[in-house]
């Protein structure tokens, strides 16, 4: 169900102007904000996600949602896909366990790594982090790993 995707908990709702009321309250602030008057859930999600793909700023749950392919000088790295953990920790498979946050410029600091420059890739709306770097992270999706 879409508020299962929203994370919202909607089993012990009875009528259907409470359930309107979550799917309003859960409605993408991008679509709201905008002040789409969309009555379909399908297209209120749609017209969401083509706002959203327009952001350029990642948040810290997108960084430990996704799990990211390491491309080390251009060659993708063999030990797998790397993940930051939503309590700020990674550990890595070469120097073990550090610590990572974004910063004011939205900008991802691994402790003892220079920050690497964040943007978006618009041809599958994924991101990556360290662009044009020896280091970059690319985003996969945990249902696509």
């Amino acid at each position: 169900a879409l508020l299962d995707r929203r994370g919202v908990s909607w089993r012990h709702v009875n009528e259907k102007s409470e359930m309107l009321e979550l799917l309003r309250m859960s409605t993408p602030e991008s679509v709201a904000r905008r002040g789409l008057r969309i009555r379909s859930k399908w297209k209120a999600s749609f017209a969401g996600a083509e706002i959203d793909r327009l952001r350029q700023d990642i948040t810290h749950e997108e960084v430990a949602y996704f799990r990211w392919q390491l491309v080390y000088h251009g060659q993708p790295s063999r030990l797998g896909l790397r993940h930051f953990q939503s309590n700020g920790i990674y550990v890595s498979p070469h120097f073990g366990e550090t610590r990572w946050y974004i910063n004011e410029q939205q900008h991802f600091v691994m402790q003892g790594v220079e920050p690497l420059a964040v943007r978006r890739i618009d041809s599958t709306w994924g991101w990556v982090i360290g662009a044009d770097t020896g280091t970059e992270y690319y985003s996969v999706d945990p249902a696509d790993a």
